[in-house]
């Protein structure tokens, strides 16, 4: 049953709409302006697509100078150009980095301070990073665990615009909120996520999952069970050796990190951010790819197509799907089987031996060649109430440690 649409006082802004189909743009206590969504919005529904109104291309270097030298030349001549409206429009953007002085003594000029705090990073190309100031989209607030999502796509004129789509369910009345940093960032503690965040936009991140103790505590405790057995995507480095080689040697352990990062996700929601699920699934393709088990390689992989079904429409979407379809074809072509050198023929099944997804007995048959879960991860991943204290928290995540440190030291016997 759906929620009744849900009636807010539009803000008064300068040539900016602030009343569209599916939100309004108004004052929230404690917030300033933000976006209340005026009906229920499933996950893949497109909020909100825009051009920008103005961009600007920099290096890094370029814009890190510009910065500290408070030096607005290169958006004065930008808004220059811009008609008397669409300054206005700029000029009514907030930022909590207005009047601040940095470190030499220099108060940051208005425009730069409202262009770091409201841009959009459109493209990186090797001429420099390009951002764009949005009349709407520059009005949706931050969440570390946001209801939306951002990207930038090509308008087919040329253009690069911002896209927002829902990617957890949306009720009227509920605020929508985007992540700003995006998916890499997500995946850092609470505390890191707040010092990246606090020189950048002027303000101590104090969204609902920063805010609630138990909650962080958690979700930090998730990130590090998906990051820190992470298998297949990361560079071949020194250090990620191992747990690749432990592919090899104890495959069924290698599977159980996976387990482990998947449940991790779906039990704290995450489902509805394709990349978190994504990691592990794609770990655990992998590893039953590298073994010789194609059936369940297959299925893995399936359920990837699966997690982004949703917002297969998006660019996001359908960069996730070009990624994994033609390993669904052949997945003897993951990339762990390329990390390995060759396929190692321990696990033989062919692709007809797979279950169909969802079916009676689907997970026990996915997951029955995971090595048995050790103790620490029943308490870790306990949601009832998130009421576990900070200490289990603390040896539960030693405990991971020490499993970490066993299967490595197996894996380079």
């Amino acid at each position: 049953m759906s929620t009744p649409p849900v009636t807010q006082t539009p803000a008064k802004l300068t040539g900016v709409k602030t009343d569209h189909d599916l939100f309004v743009i108004t004052n929230i206590p404690g917030k300033g302006l933000g976006v209340i969504a005026k009906k229920d919005m499933p996950i893949g529904t497109i909020v909100w697509t825009e051009k920008p109104l103005f961009t600007e291309t920099s290096t890094d270097q370029e814009y890190a100078t510009a910065q500290i030298n408070c030096d607005d030349t290169f958006l004065r001549n930008k808004l220059a150009a811009l008609s008397y409206a669409d300054q206005a429009i700029f000029r009514e953007l907030s930022s909590d980095l207005l009047g601040v002085t940095f470190g030499n003594g220099k108060v940051i000029p208005d425009a730069i301070a409202r262009f770091r705090s409201n841009a959009f990073e459109l493209a990186v190309t090797p001429t420099g990073r390009t951002q764009g100031i949005f009349a709407v989209a520059s009005r949706f607030n931050h969440s570390c665990r946001a209801n939306a999502r951002w990207e930038s796509r090509d308008s087919g004129s040329g253009v690069r615009v911002v896209s927002i789509y829902v990617v957890i369910p949306i009720l009227a009345g509920q605020e929508v909120t985007i992540d700003y940093f995006g998916p890499v960032q997500t995946r850092a503690s609470t505390q890191a996520r707040r010092n990246w965040m606090r020189p950048r936009y002027g303000w101590w991140c104090a969204c609902q999952l920063c805010a609630d103790d138990k909650n962080g505590a958690f979700f930090d405790a998730v990130m590090h069970v998906i990051c820190k057995y992470h298998l297949v995507r990361a560079p071949m480095t020194e250090g990620e050796q191992p747990g690749v080689l432990a592919v090899r040697s104890a495959p069924h352990m290698a599977l159980w990190r996976c387990k482990a990062s998947v449940q991790a996700a779906i039990q704290s929601g995450l489902q509805t951010a394709p990349e978190l699920l994504i990691l592990p699934l794609d770990d655990a393709a992998g590893v039953c790819a590298a073994v010789g088990d194609i059936a369940r390689a297959k299925t893995f992989l399936a359920l990837i197509l699966a997690t982004i079904a949703p917002i297969k429409h998006t660019e996001n979407g359908k960069r996730i799907e070009a990624m994994f379809k033609p390993v669904l074809e052949k997945p003897e072509t993951h990339e762990m089987c390329r990390k390995l050198g060759k396929v190692e023929k321990r696990w033989i099944t062919k692709a007809e031996d797979a279950k169909p997804l969802w079916c009676d007995g689907f997970w026990e048959w996915l997951w029955a060649r995971a090595g048995n879960t050790p103790a620490a991860l029943p308490a870790l991943l306990n949601l009832e109430g998130y009421s576990f204290p900070p200490e289990a928290l603390r040896k539960a995540r030693a405990q991971l440690s020490e499993w970490d440190s066993f299967t490595t030291k197996k894996s380079s016997k």
